[in-house]
């Protein structure tokens, strides 16, 4: 929906997705030739930030329905880490202060992905009897 109210075309080979967060309008990074506006950019963000409070919301109520073995705590711990990290790219928006920006998505992309993998090893040995 927020890409449907760029006045360019919004490019997933050229765009990152928080460049539908940027709060102004101009090239980003600077100096760059990508244009970036998005001006439904304060529904990105809460976006965001509601997709992090789920994430650690389901984490928190499902914790033990995969199992109460290693793997599976470290893999729940995992995917409650990248909810925080979705909170933090909502909370920070890439121009405004990519630092934190950055360790909120890193924290998303790596710990959400091994969470998962974590996770699946978990249920693993039940699914093969």
């Amino acid at each position: 929906m927020v890409q449907t109210a760029w006045s360019t075309p919004f490019s997933l080979k050229r765009n990152f997705i928080s460049d539908l967060g940027n709060t102004v309008c101009g090239n980003y990074p600077q100096g760059s030739g990508n244009w970036v506006c998005s001006p439904w950019h304060a529904w990105m963000n809460a976006s965001f930030i509601l997709v992090g409070l789920t994430t650690l919301a389901g984490a928190a109520l499902t914790r033990e329905s995969l199992g109460t073995g290693r793997l599976a705590h470290w893999g729940m711990g995992m995917i409650a880490v990248a909810g925080l990290g979705f909170i933090l790219v909502g909370m920070f928006p890439e121009n405004v202060s990519f630092p934190p920006h950055k360790l909120g998505a890193g924290l998303q992309f790596v710990c959400g992905n091994f969470g998962q993998v974590l996770l699946g090893l978990a249920v693993l040995p039940s699914r093969r009897q």
